[in-house]
């Protein structure tokens, strides 16, 4: 049975018990700061098993998944996967064990039609509820029935004892055996049997305790059902193969993979593991995680990482990764059909990372190996964690990468030292970039779902109306109906006024949670209370400025998807009322000519004066009429669709301009980099864009009087002046090179002796970086067996060229390498050929620790 026939049959199951059939969410958790990845079905529903929710009773997913715990085991054991499908039927206070229990046993023997023979299950020792339904009820045998500890058979493990306190409950599992020819033939075989024969398919977790503290469990009031099934492993047993790799999910993708590294690596283990990261590269694009040295970018970065090193170690000379993505979303894209709206994104964000990699992963693994012979050499293990850091700030080196490939030559990573370093980076990130923490999202707006409020929202239509208080908590005001608009899809909430006789209360801020409008205020004068007719008034001057703004971002990205192509897609966005932030998918730097021909298209349809339209639809129609929505976003089944008649349609639920020509016009201000594949454009609308053309037009005006020209040939004066600068300037390095000839001398005496090896560090004073290496073309002439590091600051930034003589070139010293915990100190990077290199820093005050940690490093390597 194909896996997408058993992933239909398995929601048509349940649909006919009456779930709600629920379409999978990210895999960024959604308000959800705990958790890094969705990694259980359960995740999506976590409110309506707290019953901060109650709008489902039942439902079912197929949910995608993503854990990264066993990374190590992935394509080395039959089942571990980073990337993953959880199949799961849910219960919130509705049916309990019994239903469970008999649901889970009919789909899978009449369902399926799976020999009751081939199955066994486990329960929790102390649960003679479950073990009663196995036996009375579906007519299992006891020896087919296993008691098992709270470590295998509660939720979570070892809850009971270990903590932490909240929901828990015990769980049954349910076994597939591939029978006694697969064991290990010993007598106590069973479903506890590490040997392979006995595999988990399912398991129903029952909770329902409330934990109080260690053994102290107390009964929940409303009992929840929470089960997972893995589709690959229901998968590997429906058609009968021993791995999720030889799944019709798996062996089209290694088919690709086979295809590129040639028939010499078709049992190599890295083919399965390689399979299994690009799905999940692939499917975490999707859902709009890029690469990145953080959090989830870097757990991307690290899997496109791990499987191109993979890749060359089983023989491959290219990197083909971003070649697969076609593969990948062929064999997926029943399920999951907007894959296919973001291949070339895919492609391209892989391609640029699998591009970053190959320039460091030679130069990194050399690196390795030299360190790795130096311990060889004095019979240590132990591998520097200063070096494993160095390799994964400067080189891109994801640590796991650096541990995995040490292990295979038997050493070990001083991981104590790493972290040290790793922490003291991050602490110095802190303080220069401190970020204000708020409470909001975890704290406030739970209170706000616990009462279940629901606000209408007016503001489309206008920005006066009166309403009626729900609540009051802290300083927040909820009404039943409000013009406020709620902090929602990048655009800001409103700010205005509250008021009834003899009452005032200032509207700082506006929020939206679910469907309660969060008014945060400040009393001015009075006393509002729950109950309260008040009349609600927005700061009007402020929405159209905003309203202007979010048009305008609909028409710019619009305009991008023109100009550079429909691999664009939002990634973000602010809009506020005194700018627009866009942030897209793109790889590289947009160039200048792209963005004024952007900038033009927008400002073309803003002359046309376009009037706006809005639609209400179902999903599938919006789709299928061309609406783009937001990746990662989660959408009802009747969506607003924002229109500009045959130019954009979105998906939106803000406010907008009636027609294109409010905006008056738009002027991209700035163009950046976000991370990679993200890129970032910043411009204003309206009065704002008004007066920066008007200050640049009088700036120009300033630099014609100074320039003595008129503002049309402002340009060509300029370049001619600079031009006769430059000239001034290689006259000044001149007669600096000449009076710096006299010191060289000097300079080579005055040198410290570090072993065999003479180090000479010179600060010069007002040097480029071309005066810089200028010296060390004079100094090496005379200079013997040395390193020469020559620095300058200019304006608090750091130039510094490092120098190795020819006689330790030929002995393997390397200058840029050298150079590298250099650069690391002083906030910079550095790079260049193995007898010259030459780095820049923002932390020149730092350079004396700089030359200590090279000292240190020469006085390493002139033991080798």
């Amino acid at each position: 049975m194909k896996t997408n026939e058993l992933r239909t049959r398995f929601l048509t199951f349940f649909k006919a018990k009456d779930h709600k059939i629920v379409s999978s969410a990210s895999l960024v958790p959604e308000d959800d700061p705990t958790l890094l990845f969705t990694s259980a079905g359960m995740a999506q529903f976590k409110e309506n098993f707290l019953g901060i929710k109650k709008d489902l009773k039942r439902a079912a997913s197929c949910q995608k998944c993503l854990r990264t715990g066993d990374l190590e085991n992935v394509g080395r054991t039959p089942a571990h996967q980073t990337f993953f499908e959880m199949l799961g039927n849910f219960s919130f206070g509705d049916y309990f064990k019994e239903e469970a229990i008999c649901w889970a046993w009919e789909f899978l023997t009449q369902e399926l039609k799976i020999s009751e023979k081939k199955l066994h299950v486990s329960v929790y020792k102390d649960d003679l509820e479950a073990f009663t339904i196995w036996q009375k009820k579906i007519g299992l045998p006891v020896s087919k029935i296993s008691r098992m500890g709270e470590k295998s058979n509660f939720w979570p493990s070892n809850a009971p004892d270990d903590g932490p306190d909240g929901p828990c409950g015990p769980c049954s599992e349910i076994f597939y055996d591939w029978g006694e020819k697969f064991g290990c033939g010993k007598a106590a075989c069973g479903v506890d049997c590490g040997c392979g024969r006995f595999i988990e398919v399912w398991n129903l977790v029952f909770t329902q305790y409330d934990r109080q503290g260690k053994g102290n469990l107390k009964p929940l009031p409303r009992k929840n059902i929470d089960t997972g099934m893995g589709l690959e492993r229901l998968a590997s047993v429906m058609q009968g193969v021993r791995t999720n790799f030889e799944t019709d999910l798996f062996v089209l993708i290694i088919a690709e993979i086979e295809r590129y590294l040639g028939p010499k690596a078709k049992n190599h283990f890295g083919l399965r593991t390689i399979a299994d990261h690009i799905r999940a590269a692939v499917f975490l694009i999707g859902d709009g995680v890029l690469p990145s040295n953080e959090g989830r970018g870097y757990v991307e970065r690290m899997l496109i990482r791990r499987a191109s090193r993979l890749a060359r170690q089983a023989g491959s000379k290219d990197f083909f990764l971003h070649r697969l993505v076609p593969t990948v979303i062929g064999v997926m894209r029943e399920p999951y059909p907007d894959l296919g709206s973001r291949e070339l994104l895919m492609k391209e964000v892989i391609q640029s990372e699998e591009d970053r990699f190959a320039r460091t992963l030679d130069e990194g693994t050399r690196i390795l190996d030299q360190e790795t012979a130096r311990l060889k050499q004095k019979k240590e293990t132990i591998f520097p964690g200063n070096v494993a850091f160095r390799l994964f700030d400067t080189f891109g080196f994801p640590i796991e990468l650096t541990v995995e490939y040490l292990h295979e030559k038997g050493v070990k990573v001083d991981m104590n030292e790493f972290n040290d370093r790793l922490e003291e980076q991050r602490r110095v990130s802190r303080s220069g970039s401190q970020m204000g923490g708020t409470v909001f999202a975890e704290t406030f707006a739970q209170k706000i779902r616990t009462l279940n409020l629901n606000s209408k929202f007016l503001g489309y239509e206008t920005h006066q109306a009166s309403g009626k208080i729900l609540a009051i908590i802290e300083n927040a005001v909820v009404l039943d109906q409000s013009p406020f608009y709620g902090e929602a899809g990048g655009q800001i909430g409103d700010t205005g006024y509250l008021r009834k006789e003899g009452v005032e209360y200032r509207v700082y801020d506006t929020k939206k949670v679910d469907e309660a409008i969060v008014h945060f205020v400040t009393p001015l004068k009075g006393e509002l209370k729950a109950g309260d007719e008040v009349s609600g008034m927005i700061d009007s001057a402020r929405r159209n400025s905003i309203m202007r703004n979010h048009t305008a971002t609909h028409l710019l990205q619009a305009a991008l998807r023109q100009v550079l192509g429909k691999s664009v897609e939002q990634s973000g966005s602010l809009v506020a009322e005194d700018r627009l932030r866009f942030d897209f998918t793109h790889v590289g730097k947009v160039p200048q000519e792209a963005l004024e021909k952007a900038e033009e298209i927008v400002n073309d349809e803003i002359l046309k004066n376009i009037p706006l339209e809005v639609h209400l639809l179902p999903q599938e129609e919006a789709k299928r009429r061309g609406a783009i929505c937001f990746f990662g976003e989660k959408y009802g089944d009747v969506v607003r669709v924002v229109e500009i008649p045959r130019f954009s349609q979105e998906f939106c639920g803000g406010t907008h301009c009636r027609a294109t020509g409010d905006i008056g016009f738009l002027q991209i201000i700035s163009e950046s980099a976000v991370a990679s594949g993200v890129r970032r454009i910043e411009a204003v609308t309206g009065e704002k864009a008004y007066r920066r053309a008007k200050e640049n037009e009088i700036t120009l005006r300033q630099l014609a009087v100074l320039l003595k020209t008129s503002p049309d040939n402002v340009a060509e004066s300029l370049q001619r002046l600079l031009q006769k600068v430059r000239q001034v300037e290689r006259l000044q390095q001149n007669c600096n090179k000449e009076a710096a000839g006299d010191f060289v001398e000097a300079w080579i005496q005055g040198a410290e002796t570090i072993g065999t090896v003479s180090l000479m560090v010179r600060p010069v004073e007002g040097a480029d970086p071309g005066m810089l290496r200028s010296l060390w073309d004079r100094i090496k002439v005379k200079f013997k067996r040395g390193i020469a590091v020559l620095w300058s600051v200019k304006e608090g930034k750091l130039s510094l060229v490092m120098g190795v003589t020819h006689d330790l070139v030929k002995e393997g010293w390397d200058a840029s390498q050298l150079i590298q915990p250099v650069a690391e100190w002083v906030g910079g990077s550095g790079g260049g050929k193995k007898d010259l290199a030459q780095a820049g820093g923002k932390k020149p005050e730092r350079v004396e620790k700089a030359m200590a940690a090279l000292k240190e490093e020469i006085n390493q390597l002139k033991k080798i």
